[in-house]
């Protein structure tokens, strides 16, 4: 099989890779966010989904520019759900790895303090968490915290994936 990446000169050649090879996986992308729980979520994710699927993780918490596309240079050919953690240190790095990922389903654990100094306080954090809801397809799911009112507001970010449901108390 061959693989054509263009646009070499103006990306890593990871990033590069990882953006074409990222077509080999024809089922679900989970990206994971938020400013806690990523990692934990990520592994119950995988737990739950491997289950009777073949899926590939992010080791560790490798959720950056260079451990997410990483991930996905080394998911096997069969991979039929990847599941990648997304972190952050400011604005537009969620939108660069969604680039990549291209997710479809997207889950933000939590909005927090974690890394507001970078991005103008709570408030700019959900906007940069945010990110990962607004690079959802018009079919994605976003599945958010009920309970933190700053993860809810980014469902007002992304208008079509306004449906809503509850977990039983």
């Amino acid at each position: 099989r061959l693989l054509t990446v263009t646009g070499v000169q103006t990306c890593a050649l990871p990033i590069c890779l990882a953006t074409g090879l990222r077509d080999r996986v024809d089922g679900p992308v989970v990206g994971i966010t938020g400013s806690v729980g990523k990692t934990s979520t990520k592994d119950l994710t995988r737990a739950a989904a491997g289950a009777g699927r073949r899926v590939w993780a992010n080791e560790k918490s490798f959720n950056n520019e260079q451990g997410l596309p990483t991930t996905v240079v080394n998911a096997p050919a069969d991979t039929e759900v990847l599941i990648l953690e997304m972190g952050m240190r400011g604005h537009g790095e969620i939108t660069a790895l969604c680039d990549i990922a291209r997710p479809t389903i997207g889950v933000v654990t939590r909005v927090a303090e974690a890394h507001s100094d970078r991005v103008g306080g709570i408030d700019g954090v959900a906007r940069a968490k945010a990110e990962l809801v607004q690079a959802l397809p018009a079919e994605g799911v976003a599945i958010l915290n009920a309970d933190d009112v700053r993860d809810r507001k980014s469902t007002r970010l992304n208008s079509s994936h306004s449906q809503q449901s509850r977990m039983p108390s």
